[in-house]
């Protein structure tokens, strides 16, 4: 249901002149361009397919899916954009915090960076929100070089309270929190949803700001106006925010 109200509302616009942000505009340019998959009209690029797109040539990447008919597509797709993929990323029928826990080599994870998105179903909620308290922690510890980016659905005020505690409770630093929504009757489907970032990237809280205040702009069909909060969690403060 938010995919109309959303990523294919967004796909169809044409960018003002004042709303060249660009990571809008880059999002935008890759939605239109999806050479190599089967009726891609009726398909958007989801997270893999787009940091596959925005890889750079030394990098490397890992893609996994538990799930094996999903995995299958997954593959074919990405294999298709890819024509096809390179050694250097690889599409893993695992499960992921199985994985990591398992293969993170503390002795490299020390000296090296990189980037982990944590962007489960949450089916059920509970279970995986479980797991990723757990691999935060351990992430953490042994790959302080690493930012990690976990999405999540903000699904009413007392989750998100209950979430943003039991982060703070892990004694991660100051983590980036960025919320971003609108106002709408719980039938439409989910509205609201957030990003927690452990270890992110010099001045990203400044472009959040700026780009998910242009996106509200743009998606904003009913008035209703876009909820956003982008803040820092800190170990100090952990209910201190701004809010946009």
């Amino acid at each position: 249901r938010n995919v109309p109200g959303g990523i294919w509302q967004l796909a169809d616009m044409q960018v003002s002149k004042d709303c060249q942000i660009s990571p809008i505009s880059e999002l935008i340019a890759s939605q239109r361009c999806k050479k190599g998959i089967p009726n891609a009209a009726q398909h958007y690029l989801g997270s893999p397919a787009l940091a596959q797109r925005w890889l750079r040539p030394q990098d490397q990447a890992l893609f996994f899916e538990l799930s094996k008919s999903m995995h299958r597509d997954l593959s074919q797709n990405l294999n298709n954009i890819g024509s096809p993929l390179p050694a250097s990323q690889r599409i893993l029928h695992a499960n992921s915090y199985w994985w990591l826990l398992q293969n993170l080599d503390c002795d490299v994870a020390s000296r090296s960076r990189g980037l982990i998105l944590m962007d489960p179903p949450y089916e059920p909620y509970s279970g995986y929100m479980a797991w990723n308290m757990y691999l935060l922690r351990v992430l953490s510890r042994q790959w302080p070089a690493s930012c990690v980016a976990m999405w999540y659905p903000c699904l009413d005020d007392a989750q998100v309270s209950i979430l943003h505690k039991r982060v703070h409770e892990l004694e991660l630093g100051d983590v980036l929190v960025a919320e971003f929504g609108f106002v709408m009757k719980s039938s439409e489907g989910l509205r609201n949803s957030g990003i927690m970032m452990l270890t992110p990237p010099p001045g990203i809280k400044e472009k959040l700001e700026m780009a998910l205040t242009s996106l509200g702009h743009m998606l904003d069909e009913h008035g209703s106006g876009a909820k956003i909060s982008v803040f820092w969690l800190a170990r100090e403060a952990p209910l201190q925010k701004h809010e946009t």
